[in-house]
């Protein structure tokens, strides 16, 4: 069979296209320079932002600060190491191997970190399999940009990922979804007024902050056990969920807040300074934690972790 005047013209596919966002953005991430941006990060259960400015130097020298009401935090990153300063609690962590990881000072700011920019590629953070497609566009703090939808569902997780890709290959909004059978949770983080900076180290060198104290992990001895005394306020049996904020203990506490339960419940976050004297005679070794207590004070149950099989658990404990 001849063919004779015939042209196959191929288009690329929604998916070729969204690969080629992706790639745009990551040639933006790791170019030559450096830029600065402002971002907005947020829990999609919770209204007000935390607010801050990164960094980005020829892909791999980082820079975080998160000024808010909540959190006074940076984070100085490089390949020999990273230094991370909590200016509420005075108190600096320093490592010296690679640098970029979440922070050991504060959950917030662990929850926050916007890996995708500081880290692997956005490609390389879902699983291979997952779908990549255009989405149409979307204004950002005024700027126009492409959107990129990622999904991936396996037999007991789902991962859906949405970026808006600016002009330059900038990131302008990024719209986090995960579910496990542990918790759901939505984080979404939007950034605006992108500048390119001059060269100059200075952008990325940590000082050792004058008066601070190194972090250190507390020796908080052995987690509490069944039997033990302590002493919660009131005289009825109570039952407590000691939770850090993230996307677990976030889980249990809307069971929580659901069950009802003959005890008094309490939520005690590892975050807040009123919960802290409390929490240490507990000791908790993960969180979630539960732990009832009886009237007479004494410790007659324990849980850690939560999921649907935990929650069924609890309730018949106590029923």
């Amino acid at each position: 069979m001849i063919w004779q005047g015939l042209v196959l013209v191929l288009f690329p596919g929604p998916a070729d296209a969204a690969l080629s966002l992706l790639a745009k953005a990551e040639t933006f991430r790791t170019r030559k320079g450096a830029f600065a941006a402002d971002f907005a990060f947020r829990a999609a259960d919770k209204g007000k932002p935390l607010l801050g400015k990164i960094r980005l130097g020829d892909g791999y020298r980082a820079y975080m600060r998160i000024q808010d009401p909540a959190l006074n935090y940076e984070l100085f990153s490089t390949r020999e190491g990273a230094m991370e300063i909590d200016h509420d609690a005075r108190m600096y962590d320093e490592d010296h191997g690679p640098g970029r990881r979440p922070s050991r000072l504060s959950e917030y700011s662990s929850i926050a970190f916007p890996g995708f920019y500081f880290g692997r590629s956005l490609r390389s953070q879902l699983p291979k399999e997952t779908v990549w497609n255009t989405d149409g566009r979307a204004v950002v703090g005024g700027v126009s940009g492409d959107v990129v939808h990622g999904k991936f569902k396996g037999t007991d997780s789902e991962l859906d990922l949405k970026i808006t890709v600016g002009p330059r290959g900038e990131l302008l909004n990024v719209r986090r979804y995960s579910q496990t059978p542990m918790a759901r949770s939505t984080y979404i983080w939007t950034f605006t007024n992108y500048r390119d900076l001059p060269e100059s180290p200075k952008w990325f060198s940590a000082p050792l902050p004058q008066g601070y104290s190194p972090f250190e992990l507390p020796d908080t001895g052995d987690p509490i056990q069944v039997g033990d005394s302590l002493r919660v306020p009131g005289s009825k049996a109570t039952l407590l969920l000691v939770g850090d904020g993230t996307p677990a203990s976030l889980a249990a506490q809307k069971w929580f807040d659901r069950f009802s339960a003959k005890e008094t419940k309490r939520v005690l976050s590892a975050t807040a300074a009123s919960d802290r004297a409390l929490i240490s005679k507990i000791r908790p070794p993960a969180f979630p934690f539960f732990v009832r207590v009886s009237a007479a004070g004494k410790v007659t149950n324990l849980w850690m972790g939560f999921d649907a099989s935990r929650g069924k658990e609890i309730a018949a404990a106590l029923k």
